[in-house]
């Protein structure tokens, strides 16, 4: 027996017959809450769409997808300000994480950082080189970078949204099903650290969504994943 992929089926509801068209998504298992009636036609417009079986029949029925703002389930899609938003309060948000984990190392190291600060005083009055960043300096780096990988990698394991995407009412889930594996949270932020590595790289990466058809950044793509609007 061959497994009906997902997709939208005519709804075999009996609570749908009355209801000519009506489309409802299967996950490739079982039937969801997600439904779709067809618009209207508007006269001399040209139908798009596809033809698919439907899992319970041996005839092919024809689907709306004129709609590309959502996923293929239905769930509508974040804009891309709504993404900007959210990275700029998680931004915030992270900025005392960072302080709270480096705040023992400067403490350990101060005699160090104070040391530094007063060679780079006397080389701007004096005007001569500046001198080497200390090497404390690097260890901060690395402490931020463990506090942002943390920060994105468990609040999307636990909440599929940073802090900041739960303000905004935003959501990351596969395109095509609505769970988020620790796979594909592990191949997105791959992808942004890859993309990272060059400023070109970061910048399609941040800019992608605004002319993606399925509004998906760089990483998004390299994970098979979307982020969606929730309320």
């Amino acid at each position: 027996m061959t497994q009906t992929p997902p997709g939208w089926y005519p709804d075999p509801d009996p609570a749908s017959a009355g209801q000519p068209g009506r489309l409802r998504y299967w996950d490739g298992a079982t039937w969801t809450e997600q439904v779709h009636d067809p618009a209207p036609p508007i006269y001399g417009q040209q139908p798009t769409g596809y033809y698919a079986p439907s899992p319970y029949q041996d005839n092919y029925a024809y689907y709306d997808v004129a709609n590309r703002d959502t996923t293929p389930d239905g769930v509508p899609l974040a804009g891309w300000w709504w993404r900007v938003l959210a990275l700029f309060l998680d931004g915030l948000i992270q900025l005392p994480l960072f302080a709270l984990a480096a705040a023992p190392l400067v403490a350990l190291q101060w005699d160090t950082w104070s040391r530094w600060i007063d060679d780079l005083q006397y080389a701007a009055d004096n005007n001569t080189a500046d001198p080497p960043m200390p090497g404390a300096f690097w260890l901060l780096i690395l402490v931020a970078i463990v506090v942002q990988l943390a920060y994105q990698f468990l609040f999307l394991l636990w909440k599929q949204a940073t802090p900041g995407k739960l303000i905004t009412g935003l959501r990351v889930r596969l395109r095509e099903r609505p769970e988020l594996p620790a796979g594909a949270i592990g191949m997105r932020m791959l992808g942004v650290f890859l993309l990272g590595l060059c400023w070109i790289g970061q910048l399609l990466d941040y800019l992608w969504p605004l002319w993606d058809g399925k509004r998906q950044a760089l990483h998004d793509k390299m994970a098979k994943t979307n982020v969606v609007k929730i309320r």
